[in-house]
């Protein structure tokens, strides 16, 4: 279960900071510990991250702190423009992944061998796209195999011990085709 996120507020010197609970707030100043007796605490990161909110930090100060998500940080922003917690949770998650994507475009591309623009389509469900990076994938399969079974051979040839000695697996190419073929149409 997720803590629930303080909203944010903008304080007399125009500073945007989560909330602040006064009781909390008493408490840290009148029960006895101080925020250098509660850092050598063991609590969870999330907890940390509530009483960061529940304290009054302010939103640009808590981005330095190592235990602060962005997805509470994203989502109190978003909160402050009227949405609601969930939505913006979902809203800050949702752009951590079109990021993570974005970021991963021209690796997964190389990766495959085709353009960064066709990720970009539904290139995906096209039965010719599939059909190549599964070749590919297989083509490189095949090829470590290969490459295993060469470092056998090289290896009983120099009288070296070959363990664990790997030989690959036959590909049933029709097999594969036709599954390929029932797969996609």
């Amino acid at each position: 279960m997720l803590n629930p996120i303080q909203p944010l507020i903008t304080d007399g010197n125009g500073v945007e900071r989560f909330k602040a609970n006064e009781i909390v707030c008493y408490l840290l100043d009148n029960g006895g510990l101080n925020m250098n007796d509660l850092a050598v605490r063991d609590f969870s990161r999330e907890d940390r991250e509530q009483f960061a909110q529940l304290i009054g930090y302010s939103w640009s100060g808590a981005s330095d702190l190592s235990y602060m998500s962005d997805e509470v940080l994203d989502a109190a922003k978003s909160m402050k423009d009227s949405m609601s917690e969930d939505a913006a949770r979902a809203a800050s998650l949702r752009e951590q992944i079109l990021s993570a994507k974005r970021l991963m475009r021209d690796g997964v591309a190389a990766l495959y061998g085709i353009h960064p623009d066709d990720l970009k389509t539904n290139a995906h469900k096209d039965a010719n796209m599939i059909r190549m990076v599964i070749s590919r994938l297989l083509r490189h399969a095949f090829l470590a195999g290969y490459e295993a079974a060469l470092l056998n051979a090289t290896q009983e040839m120099n009288g070296e011990k070959s363990w664990p000695h790997y030989e690959p697996e036959p590909v049933d190419w029709a097999r594969l085709e036709k599954h390929l073929s029932e797969t996609v149409n």
